[in-house]
């Protein structure tokens, strides 16, 4: 579980606080690491992606027949996740970057729908270097 916390789409990195002493429990050795913020709030919904991870797959091979149900999986959190907290808006940054991210969200999930890529298809802006292909691998 402890590496599944420090993947980009579950947590996100806390650029405005310090370092905190960890202890990584798959080695038992102390280490400093950059506090991170949960993009999950719901617990539940945590528990859902922590099943789909591929650090739950690795348990489940190396521990076969094993399962990790949500008592369980919240008490582990408790105590491996210290350094991961709830999003606080304390700046305009944090307001700002939030923001961004639901906009980019919401934007990529409208250029993906069928209508509108035909439409951007046949729209002539390659002399800016904007095409819809381009577009997407951002």
């Amino acid at each position: 579980m402890y590496g599944w916390l420090f993947d980009d789409n579950v947590t996100r990195l806390d650029t405005k606080q310090n370092l905190i002493e960890v202890i990584d429990p798959r080695t038992g050795t102390k280490g400093k690491v950059h506090q991170r913020i949960w993009r999950i709030i719901n617990k539940e919904h945590q528990w859902n992606s922590f099943l789909n991870s591929k650090e739950y797959e690795d348990f489940r091979d190396s521990n076969v027949g094993a399962t990790v149900g949500y008592d369980v999986f919240r008490d582990v959190l408790s105590k491996v996740g210290k350094f991961v907290c709830n999003p606080l808006p304390e700046s305009c940054v944090d307001d700002k970057t939030s923001g961004l991210e639901h906009y980019m969200s919401s934007v990529l999930s409208l250029l993906t729908k069928a209508d509108v890529k035909e439409v951007l298809k046949d729209a002539d802006v390659s002399s800016h270097g904007l095409t819809y292909e381009n577009l997407l691998k951002c």
